[in-house]
């Protein structure tokens, strides 16, 4: 899940929401093996610059 808002400075910023491992895990993973991380983006590309921002939806990692 990402968020998309307006900085006060007119820069659009995002925050995305991930999941990752807290431990290392064996067997199969619990609730406690888990952790809620955020990061906040700037979305503007400084001037002069081109670029492309790609969002990725979700990532799928195997053992």
């Amino acid at each position: 899940m990402a968020l998309f808002f307006l900085a006060e400075n007119g820069a659009s910023l995002g925050i995305s929401y991930g999941i990752v491992e807290a431990v290392y895990i064996t067997g199969f993973p619990k609730e406690s093996d888990l952790k809620l991380t955020t990061a906040t983006t700037k979305l503007k590309l400084p001037e002069g610059l081109t670029g492309l921002l790609v969002k990725n939806l979700y990532l799928s990692c195997d053992p």
